[in-house]
């Protein structure tokens, strides 16, 4: 298996198959990342929206959890898992798998949240992971533009929440 990674600008470049085991892979299938992929501060700050967003929608149970694992030819590398539960199917749904890319953007170059403008988080086209990917269900009555808005306003309105969120699952590796 050829295995190709390309690194400018924290821009990493990585082909599914290293992720997904497989050695043949189309065109389409090449991964984009704008984010230091894989580091426990990425992972962490990813989760943390998700929670976030997801206790703002009213989930009762929310938790999340970071860890490490290793892949031939990849190395170590850092994944995320949220739990939800106490929320009605599909309520806000789209928010939530929203609220893990967006906050991306929250996190500075020295890991410290700040709040980035609107335009800054819609406008980074980095692919997000197959579980996060928006579906109509997902967005029920909300048109894509609305549920971005409203999952900007809940994390913008919660840094205290996301940060503290971001640094438990960053030292400790779990929510709550």
């Amino acid at each position: 298996m050829i295995i190709t990674l390309v690194y400018s600008r924290f821009r990493i470049i990585l082909i599914a198959a290293v992720l997904l085991g497989r050695a043949n892979l189309a065109a389409s299938e090449i991964i984009l990342f704008e984010a230091p992929l894989g580091t426990l501060s990425f992972v962490s700050i990813h989760e943390a929206g998700h929670v976030t967003v997801a206790k703002s929608c009213g989930f009762l149970a929310v938790s999340a959890k970071v860890f490490q694992m290793s892949k031939y030819g990849v190395g170590t590398f850092w994944k995320g898992q949220t739990s939800l539960t106490g929320g009605g199917a599909g309520k806000g749904m789209a928010l939530i798998k929203l609220g893990g890319r967006f906050a991306e953007q929250f996190l500075d170059k020295s890991n410290r949240i700040h709040q980035p403008s609107f335009l800054d988080v819609i406008g980074d086209r980095s692919i997000i992971s197959h579980s996060d990917k928006l579906s109509q269900i997902d967005l029920g009555s909300f048109s894509l533009l609305e549920a971005q808005r409203r999952t900007y306003l809940i994390l913008t309105s919660r840094m205290t929440d996301l940060d503290r969120i971001y640094k438990s699952l960053y030292h400790r590796h779990t929510y709550p």
